[in-house]
């Protein structure tokens, strides 16, 4: 691993790119201006959604396919809400990094759909991964609505 590394800092070297961005990536960034560094944005993509995550430096540092119906609709929680509209927990980690979680529910006619995001910051408070689990359920109530 550590010669595959080598290999490919060198070739950079030899051969640096003409531009580090790419067209995805440039469309990507423009659709999560509202995520400036070390934050994620859940965006719609034609028929999909994905999350982009950025680091200290506001480069894209993963995209994450997110499973999410285009009906789903982003429900606001009355209760542990931060001004964003996300729940948020933090813990620390094994080297002074830091764990965060953040959730958002989505409901659909038919399901409810709870995404979680984990953002790993190392010492200094940079982002440097981001995961996320997404989790369905059958909505209860649409057997009262008929």
């Amino acid at each position: 691993m550590r010669f595959q590394v080598i290999l490919a800092s060198l070739f950079l070297v030899a051969f640096p790119p003409q531009s580090t961005a790419t067209p995805v990536d440039q469309a990507l960034q423009a659709r999560t201006s509202d995520c400036v560094s070390n934050c994620a944005s859940l965006v719609r993509i034609g028929k999909s959604h994905v999350v982009v995550a950025k680091d200290a430096a506001g480069e894209i540092l993963r995209v994450i396919s997110v499973d999410l119906p285009l009906d789903a609709k982003l429900v606001q929680s009355d209760q542990e809400v931060r001004q964003d509209g996300v729940q948020s927990m933090s813990s620390g980690a094994t080297g002074g990094g830091t764990v965060e979680t953040r959730t958002e529910t989505y409901v659909t006619a038919t399901e409810i759909i709870v995404v979680t995001y984990y953002f790993y910051f190392d010492a200094n408070g940079n982002l440097v991964d981001v995961q996320t689990d997404t989790r369905r359920f059958p909505r209860g109530d649409t057997e009262q609505e008929r």
